[in-house]
């Protein structure tokens, strides 16, 4: 839409013509027009808006707010506002403890954890990590104790 607002400057349209052809404020003409004339044929880029879009589906997915508990416009609000609250505290306990691994990981193995009394960083370093010496398991170990064969 806002690459059809420039060329309709560029064509001679009038912005209220424009803002009532695609239906938005005439202020926001005269903003797509200052931006097109700044930033050039970067202002079509659509790189920042994708980053935001990503961002958002990375919450929606891995702190699972795909259903909302309330419908009306504060509940709705509150748990969008708690969602990104969570998000920034797991960013922030990312950064804090170098976290390598991806962030759905991160969640999985704090929520795994939330309720016992555990250090948050031995968790975190203890995750992800296999030991130096592969475990190998023994045939008796196939069995349930008492079950095994003679």
């Amino acid at each position: 839409m806002r690459a059809k607002v420039i060329l309709g400057c560029a064509n001679g349209i009038r912005g209220s013509e424009l803002a009532a052809k695609f239906d938005i404020m005439p202020n926001t003409v005269t903003e797509y027009r200052k931006r097109f004339i700044a930033e050039g044929l970067s202002f079509l880029d659509d790189k920042f808006r994708w980053g935001v879009e990503v961002f958002f589906k990375e919450i929606k997915q891995t702190l699972q707010i795909a259903d909302f508990l309330g419908y009306n416009e504060n509940a709705v609000r509150w748990q969008v506002w708690i969602a990104l609250l969570t998000y920034a505290l797991l960013r922030f306990i990312a950064a804090q403890s170098q976290w390598k691994h991806s962030f759905t990981r991160l969640f999985t193995a704090l929520r795994g954890v939330l309720w016992d009394a555990l250090d948050m960083f031995a968790v975190l370093l203890a995750c992800g990590t296999a030991p130096a010496a592969r475990m190998r398991a023994s045939p008796e170990q196939c069995f349930l104790p008492g079950l095994a064969p003679p």
